[in-house]
């Protein structure tokens, strides 16, 4: 049973579609000028802003996921599990927002690094949450998907800059 709203910011060029799923969910999807895209006059166009690019829109999704699951954990959590789910969580999609704009690829992509390792953080904390039973199946089964899908973002986004050559190694 999903239900469907898609809102236009005004001002904004961002549409932004949102979907509640069984479990209460929201997903967030943002559409947006793709990270490159290819036009005759020029071989990429490189994104404006971090809010485009499609590893920190899914790595986001993930964070609104959690903070809509913060209330089935136990108050004894409170300052335990819970914070250091939701700081991992913030973690990713902050450090794409900030690697975003190094101009080195090693700066870039240090930071990329440092929200895969954050990333890696929350999939233990899933799997922790459901193993103690905080997360119905449904629920862990929702915030791995999204995990999974910040995960290949990401990695395919890494590899992009890897190979990017208009990105310079020089600091």
């Amino acid at each position: 049973m999903m239900e469907d709203k898609k809102t236009r910011r005004q001002g904004d060029k961002t549409n932004v579609s949102q979907a509640q799923n069984a479990s209460g969910i929201t997903n967030v999807s943002y559409s947006c000028i793709p990270v490159f895209s290819y036009s005759p006059k020029h071989k990429t166009m490189a994104s404006k802003s971090f809010r485009e690019v499609m590893a920190w829109q899914k790595a986001h999704a993930f964070v609104l996921a959690f903070y809509k699951t913060k209330k089935m954990f136990p108050d004894d959590e409170k300052f335990a599990l819970v914070p250091q789910f939701q700081r991992a969580a913030v973690s990713i999609a902050a450090n794409i927002a900030e690697g975003y704009k190094k101009v080195s690829r090693a700066d870039k992509l240090r930071f990329f690094n440092i929200a895969q390792g954050s990333l890696e953080e929350c999939r233990y904390y899933i799997i922790l949450s459901h193993d103690v039973g905080y997360y119905p199946q449904n629920v862990a089964n929702d915030m791995w998907a999204k995990i999974e899908e910040a995960a290949i973002t990401l990695h395919s986004y890494c590899e992009a800059i890897k190979a990017n050559k208009g990105i310079t190694d020089e600091e």
